[in-house]
């Protein structure tokens, strides 16, 4: 069995190498997948509640409807700071005890390069800063900085100071937030009350192996590298394609892959529930959460999903069309990803802020 320091140093370095290079804190492929929709499209405008929009007829008793959308504008700059502080626990039984301590902070620059007829857009991205910290038990931590010269960079960071020289993805995305190049079908919009809900998708159980025990590892950096250089995915909220009210949800499913064995891999499906808890203010607050949606037999398996069903928080200006901020939130422990009798516990949390461009007075603007 792979010693837990193994498995600790390698899924904590692997997973802020994902966070940085790439727009999700897990380190795994994504395949995003919307659920197929039944309802009609909605003449709403972003930022308005579709029953003010003209020739509409909706109840003045009906509640509001709001249609969610991103407002991307030519020279456009988004510009988000994110922090994440995570612990990995490994309770191995009477072999003793394990955790790995890590935190990331990072502030990358978005720049609308050009705006489509359809409401899509190009993105390119900069890093500003990227900083890592890494603690195994009572060992020292070991830190990382962009700014560092390359004689500086600590051993277990080397391949993400690497990566940070390469090219960085480029990004064309819908005004629902979504890769143009993943964007199958829209999401299913459910109402509070129940209506339209969508049947149980089909389980897809994984193979068991005994080899797992020995073989199993974290997807590479490598492979994480290729993925975004062919589809990036995307850095924004997943919005539904319909109206939607306080209390409706929608679904967007992630196929996750994880390794079995040195050369056999998995695509496993979770699926991602978005809720519209509340208007107000202009600003839109979803919470989501995360679900596995296999019969995922292997608990080690079952280990290096871990960082990928976390819940949270998303608020949306729906007056300009922006995400101003995203908390995901990891609490799950897994019984026997290490082995018989072991359990293993991730606890986290991760915040990524819009931060606002102050914008030049006309004293300035004329030096």
């Amino acid at each position: 069995m792979i010693a837990p320091s193994r498995i600790f140093g390698s899924s904590l370095v692997v997973a802020f190498a994902w966070a940085i290079i790439g727009t999700r804190l897990v380190a795994f492929e994504e395949t995003a997948v919307l659920v197929p929709a039944t309802e009609e499209a909605s003449v709403a405008v972003s930022g308005t509640p579709a029953a003010a929009v003209a020739g509409n007829q909706v109840s003045a008793d009906a509640p509001a409807a709001w249609t969610l959308r991103y407002q991307f504008q030519q020279g456009q700059r988004l510009r988000y700071q994110m922090e994440q502080k995570m612990a990995l626990d490994a309770n191995l039984g009477e072999r003793g005890q394990s955790i790995d301590r890590s935190a990331l902070r990072q502030r990358r620059l978005f720049a609308v390069t050009s705006v489509n007829e359809d409401s899509s857009a190009a993105f390119t991205m900069q890093f500003e800063n990227v900083w890592m910290q890494k603690q195994s038990d009572d060992n020292p931590a070991v830190e990382f900085d962009s700014s560092m010269k390359p004689g500086e960079v600590p051993l277990v960071y080397q391949q993400v100071a690497h990566q940070l020289k390469g090219n960085a993805p480029r990004y064309l995305l819908t005004s629902r937030g979504l890769s143009k190049q993943s964007e199958k079908t829209p999401a299913k919009v459910e109402r509070a009350s129940g209506e339209n809900a969508p049947s149980a998708p089909a389980s897809d159980p994984l193979v068991e192996s005994e080899a797992t025990a020995n073989a199993i590892q974290l997807a590479s950096s490598n492979t994480a590298v290729q993925k975004e250089q062919t589809d990036p995915g995307s850095f924004l909220a997943a919005l539904p394609e319909h109206e939607v009210r306080v209390g409706d949800t929608w679904k967007e499913q992630i196929m996750v892959n994880a390794r079995l064995q040195e050369d056999v891999n998995v695509e496993v499906p979770i699926l991602r529930t978005f809720r519209l808890d509340s208007v107000e203010g202009g600003i839109a607050t979803i919470s989501f959460q995360c679900s596995i949606q296999s019969r995922v037999r292997s608990p080690i398996v079952k280990g290096q999903l871990i960082q990928a069903t976390p819940r949270g928080t998303i608020r949306i200006d729906t007056n300009r069309g922006l995400m101003l901020w995203r908390e995901n939130i990891y609490d799950t422990s897994i019984f026997g990803a290490l082995g018989q009798n072991t359990i293993l516990t991730c606890v986290g949390r991760s915040t990524e802020e819009l931060i606002e461009e102050a914008p030049i007075s006309p004293e300035k603007a004329d030096h």
